[in-house]
């Protein structure tokens, strides 16, 4: 999946819920790079510390949390 920079500036500040080891995490994103042909977001979290650089297959909207943002990385 391929993102303009404006898609990549509409994802930025956006809540979404961060999936790993059977956690879900409420995360923000704060940026959003394309890399090798995969798109990668840092998030943070929106209770606690710390930043991350994750594929957005692991992340789903907080709006519509059946749509992965990052498509099938």
């Amino acid at each position: 999946m391929t993102m303009t920079a404006k898609d990549m500036v509409h994802a930025m500040n956006s809540e979404a819920l961060y999936i790993t080891g059977g956690l879900s995490v409420d995360v923000r994103i704060v940026d959003v790079k394309q890399t090798y042909g995969s798109i990668r977001y840092q998030i943070v979290p929106v209770k606690g510390m710390g930043e991350r650089w994750v594929e957005g297959s692991s992340l789903l909207l907080k709006a519509d949390e059946d749509v992965k943002i990052g498509g099938t990385d």
